[in-house]
């Protein structure tokens, strides 16, 4: 999966596109964009914030997400090339953390996680299962300080590739998850799925 940055509107594509049928395979398919002002790099290591007095560490990053009876997969940080293409990991089975947006247990902001529904050479990924997943159900992301943050899902939309809500992609505003795949029908032609999956979730109370 690649996602370009450039202007216009925010879009999501699987790359290696395989669609959930027997014998379907395709080359790279078009990456797709969203707004430049977020395109470059990845976050600061763990900052210190001046709060009542005191330093306080910013929540660490992730390093795995698990939805119990789903799937456990590994997560690591994504960010733009020189080009401001958003490069996912190649394989379907490890999970890119978009690292301009919110970390888990943040205040605010959208802790964002894309990964690929399957690929040309390893099949159908974690995020495959999201499909099934629905509002009401626990996500537990661990960060690489160990520690844990758990979200209720609270949506689950489907979007052309062209309508993807560009406000997914913030470090402000409300405390959410964002989880987001490949949806809909596989374009033979364009070698590209129609759609993206996003799910989205709150914090827990115990976690907010």
């Amino acid at each position: 999966m690649a996602v370009l940055l450039a202007r216009g509107a925010l879009c999501l594509a699987c790359a290696f596109g395989l669609a959930l049928v027997p014998g379907v395979s395709s080359p790279e398919e078009a990456p797709g964009t969203f707004h430049r002002a977020h395109a470059h790099g990845l976050p600061r290591e763990a900052e210190t914030a001046s709060q009542g007095g005191g330093d306080v560490l910013s929540p660490a990053p992730p390093e795995a997400v698990e939805i119990r009876g789903h799937f456990r997969a590994t997560v690591v940080p994504v960010a733009a090339d020189a080009d401001g293409a958003l490069e996912l990991p190649r394989s379907p089975d490890t999970i890119g953390w978009w690292a301009l947006g919110a970390r888990p247990g943040a205040r605010e902001g959208t802790v964002l996680l894309a990964g690929h529904v399957d690929t040309r050479e390893y099949g159908p990924g974690v995020f495959a299962a999201l499909r099934d997943v629905r509002p009401g159900t626990q996500v537990v992301i661990t960060s690489d300080d160990g520690g844990t943050h758990s979200y209720l899902i609270t949506e689950h939309h489907s979007y052309p590739k062209s309508t993807l809500p560009a406000g997914l992609f913030t470090d402000t505003g409300q405390a959410r998850l964002a989880l987001i795949t490949c949806t809909g029908t596989y374009d033979r032609q364009r070698h590209r799925y129609t759609h993206n999956l996003v799910l989205i979730g709150r914090p827990l109370p115990d976690h907010a």
